[in-house]
């Protein structure tokens, strides 16, 4: 059976290199604006908290429209920061847009400010036991598929020799664009939980319809499950053993009861579940 999984949030617990990443947007607003610290901190500290009140208007924007809300992890917080500072915040931006194009550049330069510093730090990224887990999973026959939004450098440097290209099994779709939505007219929804969810993502699409997975599991509702959720629904003929929430300190409370109340999803809340979850089906 063939597993595609998402890697940041289920294999990792990203709070600690989003926070860097956070830090990583003060410095640069610091460094752009020559403006007091102090006052740059508080300045976005209140702008965090004004996009984590109102996530239906913020979030990780896709051709115009919300594609991941602002609370679903800390990752798609920062870059809903850059965002409203972009969009907002015009004393800001008026300088910060010297530097960058748009707000989806100065979002992504702060990623990967935060993802370098983490790496500086040489302390391992992966939950613990992850690799473990992986190799039972290996040893009972599952076949292993990383789609992820992150790089596929990223990913290789955490798995080693597990991943194919370090000579293992686990192969690794990278820069998957999950959070891409692809049509121009308004795109297709789903409501989740009363929530409008986006699910035009095209790229996913075509990674699902490429692997056909037996299961997919992953922590942003929004990103990993709302589109093979709308699939199963169509009756596809993968996805047989249905899909898996993976709950962390951040899963918002809504994303928790769309998968309860979702047919075909499952709940996990560690990496021990989920392999007990997957060994059910042997």
């Amino acid at each position: 059976m063939k597993l595609l999984t998402d890697f940041d949030g289920v294999w990792t617990d990203p709070r600690e290199e989003a926070a860097l990443g956070y830090d990583f947007i003060v410095d640069e607003v610091c460094r752009i604006t020559g403006a007091d610290r102090e006052k740059i901190q508080a300045r976005i500290s209140s702008i965090r908290d004004e996009v984590l009140s109102q996530p239906l208007l913020h979030g990780w924007e896709s051709n115009g429209a919300i594609a991941a809300f602002s609370e679903e992890d800390p990752y798609i917080t920062n870059n809903a920061i850059c965002r409203a500072i972009c969009l907002h915040h015009s004393d800001l931006w008026d300088q910060l847009k010297n530097d960058f194009s748009d707000f989806d550049a100065f979002s992504y330069s702060c990623y990967r400010g935060g993802v370098q510093r983490y790496s500086a730090g040489n302390v391992d990224l992966l939950r613990k036991g992850a690799k473990d887990v992986l190799r039972s999973l290996l040893s009972k026959g599952w076949e292993i598929v990383y789609a992820s939004n992150s790089t596929g450098e990223k990913l290789r440097s955490c798995l080693g020799e597990l991943s194919a290209e370090g000579g293992g099994p686990i192969r690794i779709r990278g820069s998957a664009r999950k959070f891409v939505l692809t049509s121009d007219d308004g795109g297709s929804s789903q409501k989740f939980a009363e929530r409008d969810v986006r699910t035009d993502r095209g790229h996913y699409l075509e990674i699902l319809e490429e692997e056909k997975p037996d299961i997919i599991v992953g922590d942003v509702f929004s990103l990993d499950l709302s589109l093979p959720a709308e699939l199963i629904a169509k009756g596809i003929p993968y996805l047989a053993r249905g899909l898996v929430l993976y709950k962390t300190e951040y899963t918002p409370s809504w994303a928790l009861e769309a998968a309860q109340s979702t047919p075909g999803i499952s709940v996990v809340g560690s990496l021990v579940e989920f392999e007990t979850h997957l060994t059910s089906f042997a």
